[in-house]
């Protein structure tokens, strides 16, 4: 998050609102962390099989 906010203040020092930038993004960060920890919790993630398998095999399939 404080990582999006310096990049937040410098778009934001760009578009000469420099508080609504960083704003912005750590908003954007902040919801980003939420969905992730809410897709963590789950422990499991469906795929296009319906088997379930745990997120990192899947992950490590993808790249």
């Amino acid at each position: 998050m404080v990582i999006a906010a310096a990049a937040g203040f410098f778009l934001g020092a760009f578009l000469n609102d420099i508080l609504g930038g960083m704003t912005l993004l750590v908003l954007i960060a902040g919801i980003a962390c939420i969905v992730h920890t809410i897709k963590k919790s789950s422990g499991k993630q469906m795929t296009r099989r319906g088997t379930r398998r745990p997120f990192h095999e899947q992950l490590r399939e993808a790249v």
